[in-house]
């Protein structure tokens, strides 16, 4: 049986989702000139998937397990992933289709970022890689 992860501090949620906005925002300008609107960036304390995008809520979700487990590249490869189904759903309005279909592999394309679905469940992470002692130093 897993032990359950140590509480993490307000000032760490806090600079995580910080970052996950300057990261999004960069993205955004980056590789798809503006297009989107702003969404909601929330730390999810679950441990069945990396990240999600909601877009009744137009919410993006990024497991708080996987900030603190995993590398920030990884973390990253997550948001730009979420952030293609939002330019899928927002931009090119593909709705209707399957979540990881044509319209997904094309902003998959301009984002940077592997159109596969990311692993339902985060892998074991190396505490050491992971930011959650190094994003506030």
């Amino acid at each position: 049986m897993n032990a359950p992860d140590p509480p993490i501090p307000d000032a760490t949620l806090n600079a995580w989702n910080r970052e996950l906005y300057w990261w999004w925002d960069l993205y955004n300008w980056q590789y798809l000139r503006e297009a989107l609107r702003r969404p909601v960036i929330c730390l999810a304390e679950t441990h069945t998937r990396l990240g999600s995008w909601d877009p009744a809520r137009r919410t993006i979700a990024i497991a708080r397990n996987h900030i603190a487990r995993d590398s920030w590249s990884a973390v990253m490869e997550t948001l730009r992933h979420e952030m293609a189904h939002q330019y899928a759903d927002e931009v090119l309005r593909a709705s209707d289709e399957r979540p990881h279909a044509a319209a997904f592999r094309e902003a998959c394309a301009r984002l940077r970022v592997q159109h596969q679905p990311a692993p339902d469940a985060p892998p074991p992470g190396d505490a050491d890689r992971g930011v959650r002692g190094t994003i506030l130093k």
